[in-house]
C-alpha cells in the first residue's frame, strides 16, 4: 500500500491532471490525441516523484500502478451503471 502525502499543491496538480487525461474514458472520440497529450504530463510528474522521493526509486512505478487500478474501478462502475 501506497501512503500518499500531499506536500505540495504541484502534486496534486500532477495526480489530478494526469487521472483526468486518461485516453480510456468513456466516450472518448480521438484517445490517440489524448495519448499524445498525456506523454508530457506523466514526464512532468516521474520527474517530479523522482525528484522528491529520491530513496524511493519505484515511488512513481507504484504510483502508475494505483492509477491504473483506480481507472479500472472507474470503467467497471460506468459499464455497471450503464447496463441498468
Amino acid at each position: 500500500m501506497i501512503h500518499v502525502h500531499v506536500h505540495s499543491c504541484t502534486w496534486l496538480i500532477c495526480i489530478h491532471t494526469v487521472v483526468s487525461v486518461s485516453s480510456d474514458r468513456y466516450g472518448l472520440m480521438e484517445p490517440e490525441k489524448v495519448e499524445r497529450s498525456q506523454e508530457p504530463l506523466l514526464e512532468a510528474m516521474k520527474h517530479y516523484v523522482r525528484k522528491r522521493r529520491v530513496s524511493q526509486p519505484h515511488s512513481f512505478a507504484k504510483l502508475l500502478m494505483k492509477i491504473t487500478d483506480l481507472r479500472s474501478i472507474s470503467v467497471k462502475g460506468i459499464c455497471d451503471m450503464s447496463a441498468k
